[in-house]
């Protein structure tokens, strides 16, 4: 008997036409397969297969999407990414195309933890919500919005205070960097009517698995109509990393003026990270070991009045002058 996987990156591919990829594991009628060479934030499908000598049989279709590509911060200008949600419009599903939607992640709900851990998600943001987004959890393009805007938006709903939650990553790799600092706009958007409060967090990981709040970046308890703007150091925990990451994690916050009707939405705009050199600039140790001259011409211009003549000139003065270069 033979087992394993096989997949593919289209959905509903024939059975047996994937890429196959054994197994030896089983356990308990479980088993796992590694897959390598795979394409950042690509959505792959797949099936279990079994091989007896009977023939083969295929399990039902499941799906992942692949780890975002991190922004590589040694390959920026001046070492500064800034993400300006300029082509939201076009950013897809599980945020695999449309210009920088690859250096981000949407996240599944799960029930592990507590609100606000930055691990308990109650509203997935693999899928955009429309533009009659406002009643559920989730993500939204903000050029889905009335009037539409350049950003990316969350929303958490519910009545009851920190009982649901919403969060997208934005991955980054700050290899042979320290990291800088974080900074981005945001915004209260209305969301219908009523004015009970929102609250986002900002959290950071290197193994997507332990997250720590960033403390600064907080955004706590703004009101449903309200605007302002952050900038934070990143932890040193970022420094030499590849697997850094920061999870915009939003929750229904506490309490509000009256309060009552809905939560309001947040958006995020002019996202922007920075990394420093591990080295810095040092001055001279040792004098220079090499002195050159050269010859080079200078030339004054001075005012002349000519005798009998109701005019006046401009004639020049030239002379010769050594330029001393140090190496």
């Amino acid at each position: 008997m033979s087992y394993g996987i096989e997949y593919s990156a289209t959905t509903g591919f024939p059975d047996g036409t994937g890429t196959p990829v054994a197994s030896a594991n089983l356990s308990g009628g479980n088993f796992s397969a590694d897959i390598s060479g795979l394409a950042p934030n690509t959505r792959y499908f797949y099936k279990a297969y079994v091989t007896t000598s009977a023939g083969t049989s295929w399990g039902t279709q499941q799906a992942f999407t692949n780890t975002p590509l991190p922004v590589l911060m040694s390959a920026q200008t001046d070492l500064s990414y800034t993400q300006d949600f300029g082509d939201i419009a076009t950013w897809s599903n599980f945020f695999i195309s449309g210009n920088g939607a690859n250096h981000f992640g949407g996240l599944s709900a799960n029930a592990t933890g507590t609100i606000p851990d930055g691990v308990r998600i109650t509203a997935s943001t693999n899928s955009f919500q429309g533009a009659t987004f406002g009643s559920s959890g989730g993500v939204q393009r903000g050029t889905d919005q009335i009037p539409p805007t350049a950003s990316i938006v969350l929303l958490s709903t519910g009545a009851a205070d920190n009982t649901s939650a919403a969060a997208i990553d934005f991955y980054m790799d700050f290899t042979g960097l320290n990291a800088g600092t974080l900074s981005f706009d945001w915004a209260s958007v209305n969301n219908a009517t009523g004015d009970r409060n929102g609250s986002l967090r900002v959290y950071t990981s290197t193994d997507g698995t332990t997250f720590i709040e960033l403390a600064f970046a907080s955004v706590l308890n703004f009101t449903n109509n309200f605007p302002t703007d952050a900038n934070i150091q990143l932890p040193a925990s970022f420094n030499n990393s590849a697997t850094a990451r920061l999870r915009f994690y939003y929750y229904n916050g506490t309490g509000g003026v009256t309060p009552t009707g809905s939560r309001p939405k947040i958006s995020i705009d002019n996202l922007t990270v920075t990394a420093l050199a591990t080295t810095p600039c040092t001055s001279p140790v040792a004098p220079a070991t090499a002195l050159n001259f050269g010859n080079y011409y200078r030339c004054i211009y001075t005012r002349k009045l000519y005798s009998g003549k109701s005019c006046c000139g401009w004639i020049p003065c030239c002379y010769k002058y050594q330029q001393q270069s140090y190496q």
